[in-house]
């Protein structure tokens, strides 16, 4: 699996936050997540951190940018994961490594799916 841009699709995501982070973003997620559930019927989604864990052991590949979200929780997902090698900066703003980086993006996905296929 590969996530560019992870950061939260739930509000409980969001407790691992802080700072200024936490502050700002908290009260516009809470609305915005409150009025998604109301519009569309539906329940929260379950939080990243339970989710992440039942990755594994298939191979898992975070691309964490410049964007604030993702350095304030790409590596809490990473961290929960545990596994080394999850984590990859990519010098550029929210998605935008492929566009910025092709070779190094290529080389990190492709690698990661072809190990992950030969492994099979």
């Amino acid at each position: 699996m590969v996530a560019d841009g992870a950061e939260a699709r739930a509000l409980d995501d969001f407790a691992h936050t802080s700072g200024a982070d936490r502050a700002l973003s908290l009260p516009y997620w809470a609305v915005t997540t409150t009025a998604v559930r109301v519009i569309t019927h539906t329940t929260p989604p379950p939080p990243l951190d339970e989710l992440v864990p039942q990755i594994a052991p298939r191979p898992l590949l975070l691309v964490q940018s410049n964007d604030s979200a993702e350095t304030s929780l790409a590596p809490v997902w990473a961290r929960i994961d545990g596994r080394k090698g999850v984590l990859w900066h990519v010098d550029a703003e929210h998605t935008k490594g492929l566009a910025d980086h092709p070779r190094a993006y290529e080389r990190r996905v492709v690698g990661l799916f072809d190990r992950a296929l030969l492994r099979s």
